[in-house]
């Protein structure tokens, strides 16, 4: 087992890195605010502490960062590493591309002493799963040990959605209907492995959450396991920390909605589409430009006032006649607007003349 020393990053190319605390990865770019980052094969770059103590004991004061490495390792023989070797500190998960590299034209290193010891054993890798890195260990995997670790990281970001073949788990009674939210058309949700939410193009149930957050509602912190593991969802079956295209590939296809959930008899069936008729989910992106636009905020306010009170005043009254919980309420008319709002810097006050928004850029 190795560890990382050192995490550097810099803004141009050509000069030493400077050492920060962590850094953050993400998929098709590397390293976020580094120079060498972007869409190619020499996203991450690492250097060994045992190569730069070579080129200290030639006369060289060297820090880390000064070979243009983002990451200072010690313990690894990076230079011996088969290239598709892949590193990870239990989240983040690397593969290595390249095992040296030419040595850029005018280097002072080579200068001054007639060698450097980054083409030869500095290695480059890319991203395969996203996060954040610190001063961490960092192990080698092999595809061989591909698999879910079940560390809980995947479960406290939220609960799956559900797919068709999970409708039997909601059939035998293993899922109940207040285990489930509905995310409804036009939501702002998160793709996998994305860095920003985009609109749901069609509605899907997904585990709820828990204590006000997205963690799943069937992880339990104290055992760092799930409860419901024997019976779990076909996505979290798929749930692997180094190989995801099986779980991308199943992303968005074959989604579960609460109308295959729901029989046709169900008394609460015509209220679920008066909702959807009178209190669509509005279109989030377009309202999250319009807030920028000084000119026209004080309408938009008004008219999401209106549209929130009418949606509270909807939910409150079936609720109130069919004595609905709110884990109910959830799964039958998804999620209340001014709860959709909060991310876009809206804010709900319950005031007595009404429903009052304020607005707060992010």
């Amino acid at each position: 087992m190795g560890k990382i020393i050192s995490l550097n990053i810099s803004r141009e190319k050509g000069v030493n890195k400077e050492p920060v605390e962590s850094i953050e990865l993400k998929v098709d770019h590397g390293m976020v605010g580094d120079a060498h980052a972007g869409d190619w094969h020499r996203q991450v770059s690492l250097l060994a502490e045992e190569s730069i103590d070579f080129m200290r004991n030639k006369g060289l004061e060297l820090d880390p960062g000064a070979f243009a490495e983002n990451i200072t390792t010690e313990g690894l023989e990076l230079a011996k590493l088969p290239l598709g070797t892949r590193l990870t500190n239990g989240q983040v998960v690397l593969e290595v591309t390249q095992i040296g590299k030419k040595c850029h034209h005018g280097c002072a290193i080579f200068k001054q002493v007639g060698d450097c010891i980054m083409p030869r054993e500095g290695i480059f890798t890319k991203v395969i799963v996203p996060g954040l890195l610190r001063g961490d260990n960092l192990d080698i995997w092999s595809v061989s040990d591909a698999g879910c670790r079940r560390c809980g990281t995947c479960c406290r970001q939220g609960g799956p959605a559900l797919h068709t073949p999970d409708l039997e788990l909601i059939r035998s009674g293993l899922l109940h209907l207040d285990d489930l939210i509905t995310v409804r058309q036009g939501e702002l949700a998160f793709p996998p492995l994305a860095d920003r939410p985009e609109p749901v193009s069609h509605e899907f149930l997904k585990l709820a959450g828990q204590n006000g957050s997205w963690c799943c509602t069937f992880y339990d912190e104290t055992t760092k396991g799930c409860r419901r593991y024997a019976h779990r969802p076909l996505a979290c079956g798929l749930l692997d920390c180094i190989d995801t295209g099986p779980l991308l590939a199943l992303a968005g296809q074959d989604l579960l909605t609460r109308f295959a959930c729901l029989a046709p008899d169900d008394p609460l069936l015509p209220f679920v589409h008066e909702h959807e008729q009178h209190c669509p989910c509005p279109d989030l992106e377009a309202i999250g430009r319009d807030l920028q636009q000084t000119e026209t905020l004080a309408p938009l306010l008004a008219d999401l006032e209106a549209a929130v009170a009418r949606d509270l005043a909807f939910r409150s009254r079936i609720a109130a006649t069919h004595r609905l919980s709110l884990a109910q309420e959830l799964f039958y008319f998804g999620r209340p607007l001014f709860q959709l709002l909060l991310p876009l810097g809206v804010q709900a006050l319950n005031t007595p003349a009404g429903i009052r928004l304020h607005y707060r850029s992010r």
